[in-house]
Formats: structure tokens, C-alpha cells, sequence
């Protein structure tokens, strides 16, 4: 069963990233989504998840909020024994 989740879990992280690449933003949140129902502290899914809401050209004020509090979230969780330099700039970005 175990195995069965992760499988699970990894396959809607790589379809995430692939939607993210071909900017099928919509997509990659809803695959993101599935993913934190899973595991909601899996730091990938919400990473992955501020980054397809912040990216589109008409991302408003709310989704870049949204955004902002996932990579606050992927912080806290990573810990300070973590590298997060990636996700610092990527909450600087946004």
C-alpha cells in the first residue's frame, strides 16, 4: 500500500513539472493539489504548486499571495539544515 502511494505521489510531482515546463499552469496545480491530499507536507508538490500559480503572465494579486505562502510553508518545513537558497529567490521573484 505504501508503495502504492508513493508511486502515487511521484507520478503527480513529474507530471506537475512537465505541465509547468509546457505552461499548462491550471494543470500542474490540480496535479500538485492531488499530490498534497497525499502528502500534505510534501515540499516538492507545494514548491512545484507556488511556482505554476505564480507563473502565469495574468497571476493576480491572490495567487501570488497564495504562492508566497507555499514557499513560506516549503521554509518551515525544509528546516535550517536544508539548502532553500532555490526557494528564497524564487519568493524574491515572486
Amino acid at each position: 500500500m505504501k508503495t502504492i502511494r508513493m508511486l502515487k505521489i511521484n507520478t503527480y510531482l513529474n507530471i506537475a513539472a512537465c505541465n509547468i515546463k509546457t505552461k499548462n499552469f491550471k494543470e500542474a496545480t490540480a496535479s500538485c493539489d492531488e499530490c498534497l491530499k497525499l502528502d500534505p507536507q510534501n515540499v516538492r508538490a507545494m514548491y512545484r504548486r507556488a511556482r505554476a500559480v505564480a507563473l502565469p503572465i495574468n497571476a493576480g494579486v491572490p495567487d501570488l499571495r497564495s504562492a508566497v505562502e507555499f514557499l513560506n510553508k516549503v521554509i518551515e518545513i525544509a528546516g535550517p539544515q536544508t539548502n532553500v537558497d532555490f526557494v528564497i529567490k524564487e519568493k524574491d521573484r515572486v
